[in-house]
């Protein structure tokens, strides 16, 4: 008795069969057959084909009983002689998987983040999209991905020193497959797109405090004077030029600062920060650019000031929100700068509002506007507000000269937090200069008014004082507003006033939106005081030692 595998014109029919079987197929089809293949399959099913036949159809019984019965094997062993591989059995197969899909999900179910929505998301996608039957196909599981995320966030390590702390492999997140469910994983808990290159990578980790590259991790600045080391010096030397500048976390570690001041402003767009150098130049408060999601450098850097108040802002669009959220409860003293639903429904709209919904704990109704306007509004158009608000606080820099002038107000006692001299003044005599300056040929103590005011949290000697010693002013010519006075005739005001000062919280102006109580000293038009702009802030001071 002859072999099938005596007969070449098996090898095609049989190779079919076994594919037919492990599809769960009743029958197989040969196309365009060969004149033997022809003859084979008219043995096997007893059925004549003209030689001109396209396909002939059979069932795998009728295979299965022609080779029993003729060569005394089965189908399937028949397939194993002369194929070399038995069908699979994939039934049985895909069962094996199930079990081991369910296995990987109940161990990824004991990770510290099952329960958050992003967490259960994530691997709920992972499940139904065929990652875990991936996994198990490649002989893999999710344990490193969970005991890294367990691990995170990071304090900015380098990613080869976190690799090794907690999988005991200082490539094991360098690429390849537990790289990608890494960075899959983090896009969800970000909020963030998934990657797609190795900048959008770099700034993932960093969001979860892992720096792939120090050098690469920067943070772009204007005016963010520091203490401390050659890095320190260079961002104060061109704060006082209203330069900006790029910082990378490899400088901030090598040589490390302490900023010095009392506000931070922060802005996601870079254009933001270009207008604010070009428009206002060292007058501009310290403004730090994340340019999208902070960087290593970016947080370092913050960190650093850790004194000084935060104004932080982004895009209106869901991952501005999480952003945003997130530096919040990141930074104690950081608070939102125009990011209410206010601003949100002020500002024209931009594109269409995309990704997956975030809450906004600092206003509740701002993500209501959101969903319901379904647009993104980018920090570029609120520019003229931003702008606006910098060149605010720019005006607090000629406050400086105010006080230092001002010896009838018993300041002696105190100072300013955080005091330093002006820019904008000279030392001997106190001078303005450059676009003030013009105003101005004699020393200044002749040619401007003193200044009464006070900002929150001060102490309440200095403010009963200043606000007293407004009322009672008798050789200056300003008055204060504050309180109706309780003495029916209180004592008369020399006319004319050069200016008035009033709380911000009685005034139209939004100025306290800042979270600090500022009193705004308002020059009337006229020859007696003039200067670039008409509201000048009181900041606020605290006792001397």
């Amino acid at each position: 008795m002859n072999r099938p595998i005596d007969s070449p014109g098996w090898m095609r029919i049989l190779t079919s069969a076994r594919a037919g079987i492990e599809r769960g197929s009743r029958t197989i089809s040969i196309s365009d057959p060969t004149e033997t293949e022809r003859r084979l399959l008219i043995g096997v099913t007893g059925k004549h084909r003209d030689t001109d036949v396209a396909r002939i159809r059979v069932a795998l019984a009728d295979l299965d009983a022609y080779f029993t019965v003729a060569h005394g094997m089965d189908l399937t062993e028949t397939i194993t002689s002369v194929t070399g591989a038995a069908p699979r059995d994939r039934r049985a197969e895909a069962e094996i998987r199930q079990i081991a899909v369910a296995v990987i999900r109940t161990a990824a179910e004991r990770s510290r983040h099952h329960g958050s929505l992003w967490y259960d998301a994530w691997l709920d996608k992972l499940t139904t999209s065929g990652g875990l039957t991936r996994l198990v196909t490649e002989g893999r599981n999710l344990t490193d991905i969970c005991t890294a995320l367990d691990a995170l966030p990071a304090d900015d390590e380098p990613l080869p020193a976190f690799a090794e702390r907690v999988l005991g492999d200082t490539k094991a997140l360098a690429n390849g497959r537990t790289r990608s469910l890494l960075m899959s994983a983090l896009a969800a808990w970000s909020g963030m797109t998934p990657p797609r290159g190795a900048e959008a990578e770099r700034d993932l980790l960093e969001w979860a405090g892992v720096v792939p590259d120090d050098l690469a991790s920067q943070v772009l600045v204007l005016n963010v004077p520091a203490e401390g080391g050659l890095v320190g010096r260079w961002l104060t030397e061109a704060a006082a030029v209203g330069i900006p500048m790029r910082i990378t976390l490899h400088q901030l570690r090598l040589a490390p600062l302490v900023v010095d001041a009392r506000e931070l402003f922060v802005t996601e767009n870079p254009a933001i920060l270009r207008e604010a150098a070009r428009a206002l130049g060292p007058d501009c408060p310290p403004l730090i650019c994340t340019e999208g999601f902070p960087s290593a450098a970016a947080h370092r850097l913050l960190a650093a000031g850790d004194t000084a108040n935060i104004h932080w802002r982004n895009d209106f669009d869901w991952t501005g929100l999480r952003i945003c959220a997130t530096a919040l409860q990141r930074y104690p003293r950081a608070t939102p700068w125009r990011m209410s639903a206010g601003d949100y429904r002020e500002t024209e709209a931009g594109i269409e509002l995309n990704g997956s919904e975030a809450a906004c704990p600092w206003d509740d109704e701002l993500t209501d506007a959101m969903r319901t306007r379904g647009r993104a509004v980018m920090e570029e158009r609120l520019m003229p507000r931003l702008l606006a608000d910098l060149a605010d606080r720019a005006a607090l820099r000629l406050l400086d000269v105010v006080l230092r002038i001002t010896p009838a107000c018993e300041l002696e006692e105190f100072k300013l937090a955080d005091y330093r001299p002006s820019r904008l003044v000279k030392a001997e005599p106190v001078r303005f200069s450059g676009t003030v300056r013009r105003h101005f040929d004699e020393p200044v103590e002749d040619r401007i008014c003193q200044v009464v005011g006070v900002g929150g949290g001060v102490d309440e000697r200095l403010r009963s004082l200043l606000i007293e010693r407004g009322r009672q002013w008798d050789s200056r010519s300003l008055r204060v507003e504050d309180d109706p006075p309780t003495d029916p005739s209180p004592p008369p005001l020399p006319p004319p006033p050069v200016g008035v000062a009033r709380r911000a919280a009685d005034a139209e102006e939004p100025h306290g939106r800042f979270g600090t109580e500022y009193f705004l000293i308002e020059p009337p038009p006229g020859p007696d005081l003039v200067a670039d702009r008409s509201l000048y802030f009181i900041p606020a001071v605290t006792e001397q030692g």
